[in-house]
């Protein structure tokens, strides 16, 4: 055989073991295109007692805001898997010296609403 042959036998192995390989892997989604999730969602934060408006959640988490709905929901088009990261990574990272408590319930391509609830205990407020 020739080399480029080897050479591009090669390469679509490579391939096939990589996008095999994806699903197995929780940091990666399968996708082939952008936009391959609709989810609609809205985020409910407690910070010890106090409620927190839109306006402070999306400039606490940096969420964009061209994709709302007007009924306070917002539109992602990656995996949430993106939104939950953004949000516990954003809470581990402030250490707050109050207890703060996020709900996010969301909707993916249509089907009924679901809820993702995380508390991240800090300072006084710890047990």
């Amino acid at each position: 055989m020739k080399f480029r042959t080897w050479l591009a036998a090669g390469f679509l192995l490579f391939q096939m073991g990589f996008l095999a390989s994806r699903p197995l892997h929780h940091t990666y989604y399968w996708a082939w295109a952008p936009f391959h999730e609709a989810a609609w969602y809205s985020i409910h934060v407690t910070v010890g007692d106090v409620a927190l408006s839109n306006d402070e959640i999306r400039a606490r988490y940096h969420l964009k805001t061209w994709f709302e709905n007007g009924r306070g929901e917002l539109w992602q088009s990656n995996a949430m898997w993106w939104v939950f990261r953004a949000v516990a990574q954003t809470e581990e990272r402030l250490h707050a010296d109050k207890t703060v408590t996020v709900e996010i319930q969301y909707r993916l391509n249509g089907a009924p609403a679901t809820t993702w609830k995380h508390t991240w205990i800090k300072g006084d407020d710890a047990p």
